[in-house]
C-alpha cells in the first residue's frame, strides 16, 4: 500500500481465482449479518454477526485482534469491524449522518509529518483533536481554523512551490515521474498518512522519531523495530492512508453519500493555502496484531469511484471514470515546476485507463481528469461481505454514508511469520488472498502489485553515520523512513 523503491520488482500479474457456484452456495450459508438490538448508539449492544464467528460492534472500540480469523470470510468480516470502529464519530453517536463534517475516530490520530519532525526532535504530545494537525512549517496555515480541520498537501512527488519540502508520493508508482491522480471534477486527489496512539507511544518511548536513534538501536546494537501487537488488552499499531477528493459543488446532492471533512489544501500550483471541503474516497487500514504479526492489510473505497460489475453509473457520475471520456490537451509553460520542458509544451491526457500523468503539477498547469478502471474485480467473498454489511448499515442507520463504502479486500496470512530479523526484506508466507489487491484511488498505476510485497522492503532512513540504511528493516512500516536527525 505504498511505495516506490522496489515496486517494479513486484509488477507481476497473478491468475485470478473464481469461486465455483457450489462454493458460493456454501459461502452463503456461512455468512449472515444479524442484529441483536436496534438502538443505534455506542452504549447499546448494537452488533452485527458476520459469519458464524466474527461480530461487528457498532461503536468506538477498535478491536485489537481476532484469533478466530481462519479463512477469508472471517478476515473480510474483521476488516469491516475495524472500518466501523475507526469511522465511529470521535464524539457522539451519529454514525455517518449525511453532511456531518465532524471528525471520526481515525481523524484524531497523528499525522506522520507531525510525528516525524524535520530536525529529529520529539513530536508534540498526543492530544487527539487538540493535537497539532500540521507540521511546524505549515502551522501558520492552520491558525484560526475550526477544530478538526485537516491539512492536506500530498499530491505528487514533486510540487512546484518552495514553501517547505514535499518529499512524499501521493501514489505508489511511478517512481521519479508525475504520479498525481486527477478526478473527474478536474481536481487532484489528496493523501494523508496517520498513526494511532499505540504506534505513537512506541515511537516516542524508543526515540525512533530520530534517525540516529533508529540507527543506533538497529544497526549498532543489533535490535529491531517491533511495533506493538494488538490483543484483547490493546489495539496495537495502526496506520491509515486516506485518499480525499475535493468537493467543488458542496450543494450537490451526490455528496450526501460521502464522508465529508473540512480541510486546508496547500495548492500544488501556488504553494498557498485555501479552505475546502473534501470527500473520503479511499482508506487503507494496516493493523499489527498478535495473531497477525505480519499485519492485517485492509483497503476500502467509495462505491462511486469506478464502474463495478453492473457498470451502472451513479447519479453524480463516477469519481475517477467517464464513460464519454475525451482526450484533454494541457499547455504547460516552459520551466514550470519540475517539468523538464524549457519551452511551452502541450501534453495530452488521454482516455487509456490507468495511464500516469504526463506532466508535473505546477503554477501554470493544474490537474485534469484521468481515466481509471479496476483491473482486478473485487472477489465474490469480499462482494458478499460488502452486501451484508452495507445492507445492515442501511437498515439500522438510515441514510448513513458508510453504506456507500466497500471492502476491496483484506490481506492476511494463514501461517504468519512470528519472528523476524532486522534486515530487509522482512519474511512473509502464506499470504491470502492470492490475487493482487489494489485501491483504485491510491494504487491506480500499480494494480497488479501487492501492498505487502512493497512493505517487505520498508527500511531505516539515512542517519548521520550512514547515508544508506535500506538493508535494515522497519517492521513493514514506511513511517520510520521519514525520521530526520
Amino acid at each position: 500500500m505504498k511505495y516506490v523503491s522496489a515496486v517494479s520488482f513486484f509488477l507481476k500479474k497473478r491468475p485470478l481465482m473464481v469461486l465455483s457456484t457450489a462454493l458460493l452456495a456454501v459461502f452463503f450459508t456461512l455468512v449472515m449479518c444479524s442484529k441483536t438490538t436496534v438502538a443505534p448508539t455506542a452504549e447499546a449492544d448494537n452488533t452485527c454477526t458476520c459469519g458464524t464467528l466474527i461480530s461487528i460492534n457498532f461503536g468506538p472500540e477498535v478491536p485489537g485482534d481476532n484469533k478466530l480469523v481462519t479463512g477469508q470470510v472471517q478476515a473480510n468480516c474483521f476488516a469491516w469491524a475495524e472500518f466501523v470502529a475507526l469511522n465511529w464519530p470521535a464524539s457522539g453517536n451519529d454514525f455517518g449522518t449525511p453532511g456531518d463534517m465532524t471528525p471520526v475516530q481515525w481523524e484524531t490520530y497523528m499525522e506522520r509529518e507531525v510525528l516525524m519532525t524535520p530536525d529529529g526532535s520529539p513530536p508534540p504530545a498526543w492530544g487527539g483533536l487538540k493535537a497539532p494537525k500540521a507540521p511546524a512549517r505549515y502551522a501558520a496555515f492552520m491558525k484560526g481554523q475550526p477544530e478538526g480541520t485537516k491539512l492536506l498537501y500530498h499530491v505528487s512527488k514533486f510540487n512546484s512551490h518552495n514553501f517547505g519540502v514535499i518529499d512524499e508520493t501521493g501514489q505508489a508508482f511511478p517512481t521519479n515521474q508525475p504520479n498525481w491522480l486527477g478526478a473527474q471534477n478536474n481536481t487532484n486527489i489528496w493523501y494523508e498518512v496517520l498513526v494511532n496512539e499505540d504506534e505513537y507511544n512506541y515511537i516516542v518511548q524508543k526515540g525512533y522519531y530520530n534517525a540516529n536513534t533508529q540507527y543506533d538501536s538497529v544497526v549498532v546494537k543489533g535490535g529491531r523495530i517491533d511495533l506493538p501487537k494488538g490483543d484483547e488488552k490493546r489495539t496495537g499499531a495502526l496506520e491509515l492512508k486516506a485518499s480525499w477528493m475535493e468537493v467543488t459543488n458542496p450543494s450537490d446532492a451526490r455528496w450526501q453519500r460521502y464522508k465529508l471533512s473540512k480541510a486546508v489544501l496547500v495548492d500544488p500550483n501556488t504553494g498557498q493555502p485555501r479552505n475546502a471541503v473534501v470527500a473520503l474516497i479511499g482508506l487503507h487500514i494496516l493493523h499489527k496484531t498478535a495473531s497477525q504479526p505480519t499485519w492485517f492489510w485492509a483497503t476500502f473505497e467509495h462505491v462511486d469511484n469506478v464502474p463495478g460489475i453492473s457498470g451502472k453509473a451513479p447519479a453524480g457520475g463516477f469519481n475517477l471514470f467517464n464513460p464519454n471520456c475525451q482526450p484533454t490537451q494541457v499547455k504547460v509553460p516552459g520551466g514550470c515546476g519540475a517539468n523538464k520542458n524549457k519551452q511551452d509544451s502541450v501534453y495530452t491526457v488521454g482516455c487509456t485507463p490507468n495511464m500516469e500523468a504526463p506532466y508535473y503539477l505546477c503554477a501554470g498547469a493544474g490537474p485534469t481528469a484521468m481515466q481509471v478502471v479496476r483491473e482486478i474485480p473485487i472477489d465474490p467473498e469480499a462482494q458478499q461481505a460488502n452486501q451484508l454489511v452495507q445492507s445492515y448499515i442501511a437498515q439500522n442507520f438510515p441514510g448513513s454514508v458508510w453504506a456507500n463504502y466497500q471492502l476491496v479486500n483484506m490481506i492476511w496470512s494463514t501461517t504468519p511469520q512470528t519472528t523476524q530479523n532486522n534486515l530487509t526484506p522482512q519474511s512473509l508466507k502464506s499470504m491470502q488472498p492470492v490475487i493482487p489487491v489494489a485501491n483504485t484511488a491510491s494504487e491506480t498505476f500499480i494494480q497488479t502489485a501487492t501492498c505487502f510485497a512493497c512493505h517487505q522492503g520498508a527500511a531505516l532512513p539515512p542517519s548521520a553515520a550512514s547515508s544508506n540504511n535500506s538493508k535494515y528493516a522497519s517492521d513493514f512500516s514506511f513511517v520510520f523512513e521519514f525520521a530526520k536527525y
